[in-house]
This record gives C-alpha cells, sequence and structure tokens, in this order.
C-alpha cells in the first residue's frame, strides 16, 4: 500500500491538501446556486478569494449566521455569499 510508504507527516499533509469537499454556494447579487470543491481545511478567505471576491467587500453566512473570514469551512456547508462593495 501506497500510504505505508509515507512517512505519518507526509500523509497528514496529503491528506489535508489533497482531499476536497463540495460546497453549496448561493451568490445572492447573481442569484446563483453553485456548487464547488474546496479543499479539506479551507476557510471561508479561501472560498472568497476561489469566487474571485475581496473579504473587504463580502459578507459570508452560513444557515443565515454571518460567519468571519477565518472560519473553517465544512463539507456539505450551504453558505450564502453577498457582496457589500461595489466598484463605480
Amino acid at each position: 500500500m501506497i500510504v505505508s510508504l509515507v512517512k505519518r507527516k507526509e500523509y497528514k499533509f496529503i491528506r489535508e491538501f489533497l482531499i476536497t469537499m463540495k460546497i453549496k454556494i448561493f451568490l445572492l447579487k447573481e442569484n446563483l446556486v453553485k456548487e464547488m470543491e474546496m479543499p479539506n481545511n479551507s476557510k471561508v478567505k479561501d472560498l472568497i478569494k476561489a469566487l474571485g471576491f475581496t473579504v473587504q467587500g463580502t459578507v459570508v453566512l452560513r444557515d443565515g449566521t454571518p460567519i468571519v473570514e477565518e472560519e473553517n469551512l465544512m463539507p456539505e456547508d450551504k453558505i450564502t455569499v453577498i457582496l457589500t462593495a461595489t466598484g463605480g
């Protein structure tokens, strides 16, 4: 088995960064539901960056409750993203 050849520390690194989870996202401004795969241990700020937004111009809700950018995402999360800043 390949895992037996990898040191525990390296296995932990591989497990944390290569395994993905599905997140369902509702983009309020676009009125669009999107499903994304994110690496395990992703944080809200990682999701915001993956969507092409900035933390300063975005509010993120999990089940209607605001969450901060350092909050870990969980598999099968249902997230709402609200853009608060607009270009002009």
